[in-house]
């Protein structure tokens, strides 16, 4: 398996862990969209790309880690994770697109990698 394809696990409200296996190298569209009893994700080192809303409204996320393989994270990737309070996002990520992290209310730690050059607009909006 090299790709999650498009939601291919959205709106699963009992998955509560996940594991990307390192032989993954994409997140697709909505992958885990609406699981929001999602409390754990650990995303393989092979992740290159994480889709558009691939993690959208998955409210139960509290702590991310991006691993530095990862290049691009999609427009909306983590939108409305309303219980995201740290997040870390690993230097291989050039882009975080619009609205990644919109609506991450709770969104309180985040350290961002040296290779980052496009922060696009409102990426992190409305994260008070």
């Amino acid at each position: 398996m090299t790709s999650i394809v498009g939601s291919a696990f959205a709106d699963c409200e009992k998955l509560t862990s996940i594991t990307i296996p390192n032989s993954v190298t994409t997140i697709g569209y909505a992958a885990f969209y609406g699981c929001s009893n999602l409390t754990s994700i650990t995303i393989g080192n092979s992740v290159t790309s994480i889709g558009y809303n691939a993690l959208g409204y998955c409210t139960g996320l509290t702590e991310l880690v991006i691993p530095d393989s990862v290049q691009y994270i999609a427009g909306g990737a983590f939108v409305c994770c309303e219980n995201l309070t740290d997040v870390v996002i690993g230097d291989g990520v050039g882009t975080i697109d619009y609205d990644a992290f919109q609506l991450c209310t709770k969104l309180e730690n985040l350290t961002i990698g040296e290779n980052v050059v496009n922060i696009e607009l409102r990426a992190f909006a409305d994260c008070s």
